[in-house]
């Protein structure tokens, strides 16, 4: 069934857990700070591995994911804003959109049927957001990290 699932949203699951193509740092959600100027390798959650390279396409992923397990949460959060409030008067402030509030604005991008997501946010505002979905699904924050690329380390000259 999780294939059937995962090929339906063409998300790329790691099979080799232990293989690593890159020099990578593992970062969590208890400091977002930490995603700022950082490119994505892949991410894990709930012990499953994901191969993505932006933090956009993670947070679509995540959203997806969430959604496969308990669809009906996410017509609970139409409207959710960053201080995990419910605003269904200023769509401006809205995360999560449906319906009439969804215009094609590039800032937005599809999770499932007539379900949008704000994805065009910050890579540390992507983890503000990915927060707030594990909070609505009842998933431990513990559950989910992305891997990053480590950073470059300044060669010596002298």
């Amino acid at each position: 069934m999780s294939n059937v699932l995962i090929q339906k949203y063409q998300i790329k699951r790691i099979t080799d857990p232990t293989i690593e193509f890159e020099a990578v740092d593992k970062i969590s959600l208890a400091d977002p700070n930490l995603a700022k100027g950082r490119k994505s390798v892949s991410f894990t959650l709930e012990g499953s591995n994901y191969s993505e390279n932006t933090f956009k396409q993670i947070l679509i992923d995540v959203a997806q994911l969430l959604d496969q397990d308990n669809p009906q949460v996410l017509e609970s959060v139409v409207g959710i804003t960053i201080s995990d409030k419910i605003d269904l008067k200023d769509p401006s402030k809205q995360l999560i959109v449906s319906g009439d509030n969804y215009s094609d604005d590039g800032k937005f991008d599809n999770i499932r049927d007539d379900f949008y997501v704000l994805t065009n946010l910050s890579a540390i505002n992507i983890m503000r957001v990915i927060k707030l979905f594990l909070k609505h699904y009842h998933v431990d924050e513990n559950e989910f990290s992305i891997s990053i690329k480590k950073h470059k380390e300044a060669k010596n000259t002298f």
